[in-house]
């Protein structure tokens, strides 16, 4: 099949979705689709950063071929990037595809993926990793905004597609998609062997952390639940490390409250760190921690879980299908910071329960949360859709392209 992603963030870009899109793009490649992705050169949202060019090289060849479209976006707080010159493009090349996938809901790419596809006769999927509107960073004016939007276009976005893949049955409910016979719930994935082989690699010592460590791995966002972190690790016992990795326009807030807090030295802000990097804090902490307010799943808990560390998690969204509570992990309610040092103190004072809900995490994730099965899923799914054909003159002829606009 000839496969078109389309998203707003695509790696070296970080966050969930932009994994999710990247590993499923090469997930269906490795099985012989053909695919494209189209995105934006969008490094973050907030605020509005670009990738250097250098980052994007290459990416139009190669089994995954990646059309970036330069992105502007509203003012301020009424956020909402629009890539430049990607509706004309979908225009002359929509019919060149068996699927057209679009990723997150309420995106102008999505209209215009979701646009293109009806005018070509092509199949249209959505992903929506929906996010409900008081979820939403910024503020209140782009979440007035949302309600708008939601009251004018979500009824026609949402009877649009041939499928609308939900990546939780909590997501799914949240969504209240209109023909709900269209919904399928196929959750995020994981590559488990990244995850088992990876060691220290001397991290606690180069950081000199020589006592009980957690970690956060995510974007520094308002809907992180960042701040109730911070507040619960000022009731944790002083030994105790936090180690934040990941970027974004939180990180000066969290390291004013952290120092007010009395809490230097207790909370690394390690910013973005590389892959290497990543793996051996995964591979060196005791428990991994996400109090976010909402998420629609959660892959960082997979990846946790992957790694054999239990977790501690608000119970929101999606999460509580990802972890086993008192199994998998803990889940406390969101927002409550002295819940959370209660589950945190809880498995740093009890070592041998805290590495049996790592190795129960270890198993779950390989009965059902690995990429090779959600691809499998979703490949499915396009087949249903529509039946394999061979590469047309047209898609064999057509040139390589970058896209950027």
């Amino acid at each position: 099949m000839r496969v078109l992603q389309v998203c707003v963030r695509y790696p070296p870009a970080l966050g969930g979705v932009e994994a999710h899109v990247q590993r499923l793009s090469q997930g269906l490649a490795a099985r012989g689709h053909e695919v494209e992705v189209a995105t934006s050169t969008l490094r973050s949202e907030f605020p509005l950063t670009h990738l250097a060019a250098a980052e994007m090289a290459g990416e139009s060849a190669g089994p995954v071929r990646v059309h970036r479209f330069r992105a502007v976006s509203l003012p301020g707080d009424a956020h909402w990037p629009v890539l430049r010159g990607l509706g004309s493009w979908l225009a002359r090349r929509a019919r060149d595809f068996d699927v057209i996938h679009a990723h997150s809901y309420g995106f102008h790419h999505t209209l215009a993926a979701a646009g293109a596809a009806r005018l070509a006769s092509v199949p249209f999927v959505l992903t929506p990793h929906f996010h409900p509107h008081w979820s939403m960073e910024l503020g209140p004016r782009r979440r007035h905004l949302r309600r708008a939007f939601d009251a004018l276009a979500k009824r026609r976005l949402l009877e649009a597609p041939a499928a609308v893949v939900c990546v939780s049955r909590a997501e799914a409910a949240l969504l209240g998609a209109h023909r709900p016979e269209r919904v399928r719930v196929i959750p995020n994935g994981v590559d488990p062997a990244r995850f088992e082989g990876a060691v220290q690699d001397g991290l606690r010592a180069r950081l000199g952390v020589p006592g009980p460590m957690a970690l956060y791995v995510g974007r520094l966002a308002a809907n992180k639940g960042l701040p109730t972190l911070l507040e619960a690790w000022a009731k944790v016992p002083p030994e105790a490390t936090l180690l934040v990795a990941g970027e974004g326009h939180l990180h000066a807030e969290l390291g004013k409250q952290a120092r007010d807090l009395g809490l230097d030295g207790r909370v690394r802000l390690l910013g973005r760190v590389d892959d290497a990097t990543l793996l051996q804090a995964y591979a060196a902490c005791d428990l991994f921690v996400l109090p976010s307010e909402y998420e629609a799943f959660g892959i960082v808990l997979l990846e946790a879980m992957a790694a054999g560390k239990p977790v501690v998690a608000a119970r929101a969204g999606g999460v509580p299908e990802v972890v086993a509570e008192g199994a998998t992990g803990l889940l406390v309610p969101v927002g409550d910071a002295p819940r959370l040092a209660e589950a945190v103190q809880a498995l740093l004072a009890d070592p041998v329960r805290a590495r049996a809900m790592g190795e129960a995490g270890r198993r779950r994730v390989h009965q059902g949360f690995t990429w090779d099965a959600v691809v499998g899923q979703v490949e499915a799914l396009y087949r249903e859709l529509t039946p394999p054909r061979e590469p047309s003159a047209r898609a064999a002829a057509s040139p390589a392209r970058s896209g950027r606009a």
